[in-house]
């Protein structure tokens, strides 16, 4: 990924070059507090240039490249300044968006498939990268939920566990396609013992 403008841009022979790529998976956007984000403005050419990397969430580095996770929520903007030999300032800007698993209130982050057998996942409560929630269950003409723990690990794998259900699920998060997260877990006990589901993000009530 670039940034937003097309094309190296020009200013006096300085030619400034701002990549930012989202773990080593190739997600199209970061997954909050867990996947690492890589600013490379190492490409940049100009004489004897100084370099000021800012991640967009107020941090920033003197390096030409940097590994930096994100921990909120939101709309970021990556910028590149670089000073040249002569004083002159250029700057290039990238913007990206962070997803998490978690909102507030309640709703939270809300997976099912949508389909008369289903699996949801409603996280309201966050500690770090742990998460409670309901699993809310269906199967045959039966229904449970129970409450729910799930753990972010690695770059974007998850695993969800519900006692109350004799069920726990494994899997990972799909950041591949920009603003259509999936969630992909395969499921241990239980009538649906060795399912893989595909859950889609849905952002309201429970």
């Amino acid at each position: 990924m670039t940034s937003n403008d097309s094309g190296p841009q020009r200013h006096w022979r300085t030619i400034l070059q701002l990549d930012v790529r989202f773990d080593s998976l190739g997600s199209a956007q970061p997954l909050v507090g867990l996947s690492p984000i890589r600013f490379d403005g190492s490409q940049s050419i100009g004489s004897r240039l100084e370099h000021f990397l800012e991640f967009g969430d107020g941090q920033f580095t003197s390096e030409t490249q940097a590994i930096h996770p994100v921990n909120d929520l939101g709309l970021f903007t990556a910028r590149l300044t670089v000073v040249d030999r002569f004083g002159r300032a250029h700057s290039r800007t990238f913007d990206y968006h962070s997803f998490g698993l978690f909102n507030c209130c309640f709703d939270g982050w809300v997976f099912g498939d949508g389909v008369s057998k289903f699996l949801r996942f409603e996280f309201f409560r966050r500690n770090h990268l742990d998460y409670e929630g309901i699993i809310r269950y269906g199967y045959a003409a039966q229904y449970a939920s129970s409450s729910a723990h799930a753990t972010l690990s690695g770059e974007r794998d998850v695993h969800i566990r519900a006692p109350e259900l004799g069920v726990e699920f494994r899997g990972y998060v799909d950041l591949s396609v920009p603003n259509q997260p999936t969630m992909k877990v395969t499921q241990t006990g239980g009538p649906d013992h060795g399912r893989v589901w595909t859950l889609h993000y849905d952002d309201g009530p429970g």
